[in-house]
């Protein structure tokens, strides 16, 4: 699983503009953090390399 996630992570990278890779980060480790619920918090951030709760999608889970 980490080695699709990163792959996942790059794919972002390559497929939406500068402006839009974030929005796409936050919606790809939500689906990832909801699907797959037996992951750690730190599993999902080491697979797409980077901190869901910088994000706001992040924050507002967290409060939840």
């Amino acid at each position: 699983m980490p080695e699709k996630g990163e792959e996942w992570g790059r794919k972002v990278g390559q497929v939406f503009i500068r402006s839009q890779q974030q929005d796409a980060l936050d919606i790809l480790g939500l689906f990832v953090l909801n699907r797959f619920r037996q992951l750690k918090y730190e599993e999902v951030i080491a697979m797409l390399n980077f901190d869901l709760m910088d994000t706001v999608a992040g924050r507002q889970v967290q409060v939840d």
